[in-house]
C-alpha cells in the first residue's frame, strides 16, 4: 500500500523472500554451502531455518521517502529546497554536484525483531546473533532496497528523467520531451 503525505511516500507491507544461500553467506559459512541440508551441524542448520521462520513473522517492510529539488551548494552544504542544511559534507557535494534532485530514503523493518533480539539475547546469544544476521541482511540485500530502486524509476520516468547507470553515483538529468 502508498500512502502520500505531503509529497512524502509512504510504502507499507513490502513483500520479501528469504534466501537461505545468502542468509548463509550473511553468516559467513563457506561458499561451498549453499543450503541449510548441506551444513554438517545439524543443530545449528535447525537453529537457522528457526530463525528464518521467526524472521518472516515478525519483519514489517516499510520505508518512505521524499525527493527534494537542489537548490545549490556552498562550500560542504548542499541546500535543497526545504532546508538549508540537510546534506552536508565534501562526499554529499561530491555525489550530488551535478544533480538537479535528491531523494532521502528511510527503510524499517520493524520493531517487533528488534525486541525478538533482544529478548533471545538473555537465553541463547546463538539465536541472537542468527536473528540479527538475517534482519540485517533483509534490510540491506533484500526487497527493500530492489522495490524502492523500482518505484523511484517508475516515478523518475515518468517525470521525463533518465535514470544514470548507479543511483548513488549520479544525477537524475532531464530528458528532452519529443
Amino acid at each position: 500500500m502508498i500512502k502520500s503525505s505531503n509529497h512524502v511516500i509512504v510504502l507499507n507491507n513490502i513483500p520479501f523472500t528469504i534466501e537461505e544461500k545468502k542468509v548463509l553467506r550473511e553468516l559467513r559459512f563457506p561458499p561451498g554451502v549453499k543450503t541449510l541440508g548441506e551444513l554438517r551441524e545439524g543443530h545449528i542448520a535447525s537453529s537457522i531455518k528457526n530463525t528464518i521462520d521467526t524472521a518472516y513473522s515478525l519483519i514489517r517492510g516499510r520505508a518512505c521517502y521524499r525527493t527534494f529539488e537542489i537548490k545549490g551548494i556552498s562550500g560542504d552544504i548542499v541546500t535543497i529546497s526545504d532546508s538549508n542544511s540537510v546534506f552536508r559534507g565534501v562526499n554529499m557535494v561530491r555525489l550530488l554536484k551535478n544533480c538537479d534532485y535528491a531523494t532521502l530514503l528511510v527503510c524499517t523493518i520493524g520493531k517487533d525483531i528488534v525486541e525478538k533480539i533482544e529478548e533471545a539475547g538473555k537465553s541463547s546469544l546463538a539465536d541472537a546473533y542468527y536473528l540479527d544476521r538475517v534482519s540485517a541482511w533483509i534490510i540491506w540485500q533484500s526487497r527493500l532496497g530492489v522495490l524502492f530502486k523500482q518505484r523511484s524509476e517508475k516515478m523518475v520516468m515518468s517525470r521525463h528523467f533518465v535514470m544514470p547507470p548507479v543511483m548513488e553515483t549520479g544525477g537524475w538529468k532531464r530528458k528532452a520531451r519529443l
